[in-house]
């Protein structure tokens, strides 16, 4: 069991940004924003009609993020972003209220629980943007590789989940505008960057590409205990991530996703396996595998993110 001073140290690492409003400490306008979203109703609809409106066993794993929700109107945004950063001045001041020398458990477990719920509604502003992604970056998707674009995709994802801490909702300007602003900005770096991504990660695990080639041309320092040492830290990285993983998406295709995650970076002194090698254990295609691949990586980077993990 983790110590209570411990969970204080977690809590203090984690990065609150509020943009504040006089409404949050207002006891009579509290209840407005707590109340229901505006046009829920119609807002429930259009979400059943996301989730039921795309077939995932034909659609990309990287796209399946951009139809879980709905986008917002700018009321709804407003809503939205008003009560995320209600809840995170609520959080703010719950940890600032705790004395370090003598820690209450009531208002670990408090904070706890805020932390929880701010999350929650950064996920859900965050799923009803993602579609953005897609839409702002699509002339650059166009011209890559599959497995290139799902890389874009993923760091788009992680773009906009900043996005959504960095917004001020008190500006009166709509999300959607700011985001695509912020996509637009950062595609030529995510662009310039996928391939040497790509050769790093394949390379820092001695693994080859899909073709069982590794083309990793670029120079490396011939310090050998060096690169051990950095492999050694990626690894448990992407053991911790793959810990937490298990616990924060678990569905049907968890348990293949940690398997192929596993055998293709070559944990626990396994011998990192090409897409194929995986596909013969999974018995599934290896396009198959690749999507599952790309579908974890888009969760793992979102996690790693944060958790503040470097991959």
């Amino acid at each position: 069991m983790i110590e209570l001073k411990d969970r204080y140290e977690i809590l203090l690492r984690k990065k609150i940004r509020v943009f504040y409003h006089s409404d949050f400490e207002n006891n009579n306008n509290i209840k407005s924003i707590l109340d229901e979203m505006p046009n829920y109703e119609k807002y429930k609809k259009e979400k059943v009609k996301s989730v039921s409106g795309f077939n995932r066993e034909t659609m990309s794993m990287e796209m399946q993020p951009c139809y879980q929700n709905p986008l917002l109107d700018k009321e709804q945004e407003q809503y939205f972003f008003k009560k995320y950063n209600y809840y995170k001045f609520l959080a703010k001041t719950t940890l600032e209220s705790i004395n370090p020398k003598r820690i209450s458990e009531n208002k670990i477990i408090k904070a706890e629980k805020l932390f929880e719920t701010v999350e929650y509604h950064r996920n859900e502003i965050a799923l009803s943007n993602f579609r953005l992604a897609f839409h702002a970056l699509k002339k650059s998707l166009s011209v890559l590789e599959q497995a290139d674009a799902s890389v874009m995709l993923s760091n788009a994802y992680v773009d906009i989940i900043k996005a959504v801490d960095y917004f001020n909702f008190t500006l009166g300007i709509k999300f959607s505008t700011y985001c695509v602003w912020v996509l637009k900005k950062n595609a030529s770096k995510i662009f310039k960057g996928i391939q040497k991504d790509r050769q790093l990660i394949f390379c820092s695990f001695g693994a080859s590409d899909d073709d069982g080639d590794n083309d990793c041309n670029y120079e490396v320092p011939d310090k050998s205990s060096k690169k051990t040492s950095e492999n050694h830290e990626i690894k448990d990285a992407i053991k911790t991530l793959l810990d937490k993983f298990k616990k924060r998406f678990p569905n049907r295709e968890t348990e293949r996703e940690l398997f192929i995650l596993e055998n293709y970076f070559g944990l626990d002194q396994k011998t990192p396996l090409t897409l194929e090698g995986i596909s013969g254990f999974l018995n599934i295609s290896k396009e198959r595998v690749r999507q599952l691949k790309e579908g974890a990586f888009v969760n793992l980077r979102i996690l790693a993110n944060e958790l503040n993990i470097t991959l």
